[in-house]
């Protein structure tokens, strides 16, 4: 756990136009057609639905908003796509037909993503108010985990402590960042953290 592979789609910036290429892209994926439709749980009798999933979000109302240019920026277009995967998950069983759909779908939206210009980054980030320490060996597997499990919401902010500490990480056309926290300086793990331990 002390390396770990971060995408970093919140942070960086699109063309709406390219968005609708990836949304394309990402619903001629063989397995996105569960996607395609707001979930109709009367119809597939799961009342439970409504209750657990508060934004619902499907590729047909993502299209809509793209349409009817609704999204001020691209992150809020991939906020909606990664909702579409977040809720599936939330929703389905880990193993099930359709969780591993959502996941190969997922991918595939990443892949997509990875085609198109990036033409800029969200690079805005809090500073700091926290004494730099340093971090032993334990505490630094730990620090890792703990970046692992982090959602993309809170992956926004691991990505804007790099562009402000080690930029060099991040190139034009990154998509993914590989993060090894035995290199990072401890001003860096000092906010990576208490950012960690904000999100616990």
């Amino acid at each position: 756990f002390f390396y770990c592979i971060l995408f970093c789609h919140m942070s960086a910036l699109y063309s709406l136009d390219d968005c609708k290429k990836v949304l394309k892209g990402t619903k001629a994926h063989q397995q996105a057609f569960p996607f395609a439709q707001p979930v109709d749980w009367k119809a597939l009798q799961i009342p439970d639905y409504p209750k657990i999933i508060k934004k619902p979000m499907d590729f047909g109302t993502i299209g809509k908003k793209l349409d009817g240019k609704k999204y001020a920026s691209s992150k809020e277009f991939i906020e909606d796509m990664e909702l579409v995967f977040n809720n599936a998950k939330t929703y389905n069983i880990q193993g099930s037909d359709i969780y591993i759909m959502t996941e190969n779908v997922e991918a595939e939206f990443r892949k997509q993503l990875a085609k198109i210009p990036v033409i800029g980054h969200d690079s805005s980030s809090k500073s700091s108010t926290h004494e730099v320490r340093s971090f032993n060996e334990t505490e630094l597997k730990e620090l890792g985990r703990g970046i692992a499990n982090l959602n993309s919401k809170q992956l926004e902010t691991v990505v804007k402590l790099i562009h402000k500490h080690q930029p060099s990480l991040i190139k034009d056309t990154t998509t993914e960042i590989e993060l090894d926290v035995r290199e990072l300086s401890n001003e860096f793990l000092t906010e990576l953290y208490h950012h960690v331990k904000s999100c616990g």
